[in-house]
């Protein structure tokens, strides 16, 4: 018979064996914390942690190299911009801003202080961008102005030329000749200018001035055109006057033939009329360019 003390065939089975405080708990330990837990212990994730930071800062710090290239080509243009005597101390401060924050990061040994050292690069690299283009630009100042310097003395030899054929022809064309020089004395104080521009702040002034000149030059030759239209009446009116003795000629001919020339002595006489016009128009002090121009056209002479 069974024992009273519960034995069946053998010792009775351990209250340790399954159960909630039995040794087979110790299997699954869902804290993770238990020596034999499932997943990387804490030692495992400090370790890879530290390893990802790593290769982070490696990563970006690589990146960081490529843009040594672009600032020594900076650097170049910076280097062209002084020898044309151009002010790039803002420039200078900018890359020097910008070399200090790269030996920072490089020097980093932690990449979570790199995101506010990133930060700053993109400000100070589009600044000194713009001050490497302008400043380029300035550098080329010298050689727009010495062109612009050809052209004036173009014009101011036109002028010469033109006041002196208008002076043998005894016309008055004081207000065109005026014009001229007034607008070639205004190139030249503004060429003045531009070639005293030595710093970025300076540039955009000096480029508007010298899109403004456009205009100024196109006035110049509009004046010197009309004055060469009124210099070519003379001429026009001496063929004219050609034309004409050779229209009376033919005229004489065809009356001696008994042919109807009353037409022909109609049109001798307009043109006579149109050119005593033209005459008294080129004698009147200013000359009307305008009115001299209708009256050739009338008499379809092309001055």
């Amino acid at each position: 018979m069974p024992s009273s003390s519960g034995e069946f065939g053998g010792q009775q089975p351990s209250s340790q064996g399954f159960g909630p405080g039995g040794q087979g708990s110790q299997g699954f330990d869902p804290s993770g914390s238990g020596e034999r837990g499932f997943g990387p212990s804490e030692e495992d994730m400090e370790r890879m942690e530290k390893e990802q930071k790593t290769r982070m800062l490696k990563d970006m710090q690589r990146g960081l190299r490529g843009m040594e290239q672009g600032i020594r080509m900076m650097d170049r243009g910076l280097n062209a911009c002084r020898k044309a005597k151009v002010d790039v101390a803002d420039a200078d401060a900018s890359l020097a801003t910008i070399k200090d924050i790269i030996a920072k990061i490089l020097a980093a040994t932690d990449p979570e202080d790199l995101p506010d050292l990133m930060s700053e690069l993109p400000e100070h690299f589009d600044k000194l961008r713009e001050i490497v283009e302008n400043c380029n630009q300035i550098a080329q100042l010298p050689r727009i102005t010495k062109q612009l310097g050809r052209e004036i003395k173009q014009l101011e030899g036109e002028h010469r030329r033109l006041t002196a054929q208008v002076k043998r022809a005894k016309l008055d064309l004081a207000d065109q000749l005026s014009a001229i020089t007034t607008g070639i004395e205004t190139i030249k104080v503004m060429l003045a200018e531009v070639s005293r521009v030595k710093t970025t702040e300076e540039f955009e002034d000096a480029m508007a001035k010298l899109e403004g000149l456009h205009d100024t030059f196109e006035d110049i030759r509009e004046n010197i055109d009309a004055v060469r239209s009124v210099l070519n009446i003379g001429r026009a009116i001496t063929d004219a006057k050609r034309e004409i003795r050779n229209v009376v000629r033919f005229i004489s001919a065809l009356k001696r033939k008994g042919a109807d020339t009353s037409e022909l002595a109609e049109m001798v006489a307009a043109g006579k009329a149109l050119v005593v016009e033209l005459e008294t128009l080129a004698k009147q002090k200013p000359v009307d360019a305008d009115a001299l121009h209708k009256v050739a056209e009338a008499l379809r002479v092309d001055p």
